[in-house]
């Protein structure tokens, strides 16, 4: 039962992060610049499906540690699942 909590944890904070990345890529493609603006500094290039856009530093990192969070929790995932799934002898069910 507690495994079960925690993959559904695990998947709910994958997920959240994930399409909390979707809304933000596609917020940043149609509302950022598409040349650099250094007055206010939006010039980190950030490829929005084929769309260049311009991202301050802030939304750049932010946009770095989302990809990052979504890597580890769909490891995690992945792993807790594989885990879940092996029988004593060691052989996926």
């Amino acid at each position: 039962m507690a495994r079960k909590i925690i993959i559904v944890l695990i998947a709910g904070i994958f997920l959240a992060a994930l399409l909390f990345t979707v809304y933000l890529n596609l917020s940043y493609q149609r509302n950022l610049p598409r040349s650099p603006q250094p007055n206010i500094g939006r010039t980190f290039p950030h490829n929005v499906h084929g769309s260049v856009v311009y991202l301050t530093e802030s939304e750049k990192n932010q946009l770095d540690v989302l990809f990052w969070i979504d890597l580890v929790f769909f490891g995690v995932l992945g792993i807790t699942v594989a885990t879940k799934n092996k029988s004593a002898s060691g052989v996926m069910k």
